[in-house]
């Protein structure tokens, strides 16, 4: 057996991703294989993430990988999807509260 063939997620001589996409067929696709399903999308995809501009007036903070914030002296618990990620902070008319908002786009 050659090299190639003993390697890791390999079988017949092609990855695993590959025998699964094009030569497998699928019940859920009624015999199908996947690739035979494929479509590419109509939307483009750009690399480059445009700016996103908070309010005037919002307080950026920037989550920690935790899911932790600091916001006037305290430490807030949001979830940890927003790691590392700005969050806006929006005073409202009530002391002490406020609307939180985040532009995430990945």
């Amino acid at each position: 057996m050659d090299r190639e063939a003993r390697a890791p997620g390999r079988f017949r001589g092609c990855s695993v991703a590959e025998l699964y996409n094009t030569e497998r067929p699928h019940d859920g696709l009624k015999g199908c294989v996947p690739l035979d399903r494929y479509t590419p999308s109509p939307r483009s995809f750009c690399e480059a993430v445009e700016t996103f501009d908070y309010p005037q007036g919002a307080i950026v903070r920037k989550v920690q990988k935790e899911g932790r914030v600091a916001l006037c002296g305290y430490i807030l618990r949001l979830s940890k999807a927003f790691g590392g990620k700005a969050v806006a902070f929006i005073p409202t008319g009530k002391d002490g509260v406020f609307q939180a908002f985040s532009d995430i786009r990945k």
